[in-house]
């Protein structure tokens, strides 16, 4: 897996779209980090 977490405002979608041809999608970072933690807790217990 491979991601970025860039920060935009609100108004600013259509500048990946038109440079890179790529989403951007607005989401919760402390959602993301929540889930994320609670992911890598769960794969990595007992390794």
């Amino acid at each position: 897996m491979h991601g970025h977490l860039v920060p935009r405002f609100n108004k600013d979608t259509n500048f990946m779209t038109t440079t890179a041809q790529t989403r951007v999608y607005g989401v919760d970072f402390e959602a993301i980090y929540t889930t994320l933690k609670a992911k890598a807790a769960d794969h990595f217990t007992g390794v």
